[in-house]
């Protein structure tokens, strides 16, 4: 790619969607997106889901593209209960336009309260071509939600375990892990059992110095009413 012909710029990076007019395709990772010149496509995150975590705090968004001016960081607070739904737009203006000029990016979504982030990468293609035609030239998944992997088949995503989903075009977070997730198995680990305390050692203890004290005490005793005949015999 000659960096000096072709220039992508991001466009009002983060929106909401309720205010979106552009067509958004859903985050995943390998996405192949076509934009023709001067038209405005963008991909979807949902928080705090596409992070690997759930629940409110402070979520980060970093885009970046494979030409170092174009870098985007934002801090999201999200609000208990909520789901978030935000938009990355991009816009290619190009200089001497080639159709097969591609722009490599990715996109961050990490949660700086849970500690989790997950990575998505992909490509813009730009030209007057379809998603399918952009991800036929290197292999990847078009933007319209075509296969990407076997429905039912699982994996791992950091402490989450993710599913296909029935038709296949993404992945869906089933089951969050407490001690992680096994990439042999894909499934959570199982914590290891807690050992239970013999305490038959405590027991036996305590039942041979309560025996020792009786034995004492009844020595005490014995010996001092001995004493006690006794001096009363020699009175």
């Amino acid at each position: 790619m000659k960096q000096s012909k072709i220039k992508i710029c991001l466009l009002s990076i983060i929106f909401l969607v309720s205010i979106i007019s552009f067509p958004a395709n859903a985050v995943q990772d390998n996405l192949y997106i076509s934009i023709p010149l001067g038209e405005t496509k963008c991909v979807q995150i949902d928080l705090p889901d596409d992070s690997g975590s759930t629940g409110a705090g402070k979520y980060r968004l970093t885009v970046s593209t494979d030409l170092s001016s174009n870098y985007r960081n934002y801090v999201i607070t999200l609000n208990s209960g909520v789901i978030l739904h935000k938009n990355i737009c991009f816009t290619p203006r190009i200089v001497d336009f080639s159709s097969s000029e591609m722009v490599d990016y990715i996109i961050t979504v990490s949660s700086d309260d849970y500690g989790t982030s997950r990575v998505y990468s992909g490509k813009v293609c730009v030209g007057d071509t379809t998603d399918e035609e952009c991800a036929a030239r290197i292999g990847g998944q078009n933007g319209n939600g075509q296969t990407i992997c076997t429905p039912g088949e699982k994996r791992c995503a950091g402490s989450n375990v993710e599913q296909c989903s029935s038709a296949g075009n993404t992945w869906l977070t089933v089951q969050t892990c407490d001690v992680g997730c096994s990439t042999d198995t894909n499934a959570c680990n199982t914590a290891p059992a807690t050992k239970k305390q013999d305490n038959t050692f405590l027991y036996t203890l305590v039942i041979i110095i309560g025996i020792l004290v009786i034995v004492l005490l009844l020595v005490v005793y014995i010996f001092k009413n001995t004493k006690k005949v006794s001096r009363d015999y020699y009175e």
